[in-house]
């Protein structure tokens, strides 16, 4: 699969904790330990790492990670073994996750 070759270069000796991709399969999200990677589908069916990626405090451990419905633009939902988090992309100044809510 190509997704496991990609995960096997970029993230040697990582541990990965889930992966999750869209709903059109052009995005994927990469959570490891304290942070979520996005990557994008390129023209050439290849996945490239995007520059803004969503780090947490250290002290929490992503355990899953999935992305909600297309309709409801690019949400993610992230669990750790104590709550649950929602963050949203947004375009503004050059594009950023905002955690939109956090549930204990």
């Amino acid at each position: 699969m190509v997704v496991s070759s990609v995960l096997q270069q970029k993230y040697p000796g990582y541990c990965v904790k889930d992966v999750a991709i869209n709903w059109h399969g052009t995005k994927m999200a990469v959570c490891s330990n304290n942070c979520v990677d996005i990557w994008s589908k390129n023209n050439q069916d290849q996945w490239m790492k995007e520059p803004v990626g969503i780090d947490l405090d250290k002290s929490k451990v992503i355990q899953r990670v999935t992305w909600t419905h297309p309709e409801f633009g690019q949400v993610l939902a992230m669990s750790t073994l104590n709550e649950i988090t929602i963050w949203e992309f947004t375009a503004d100044s050059g594009g950023s996750w905002i955690n939109r809510t956090t549930q204990t």
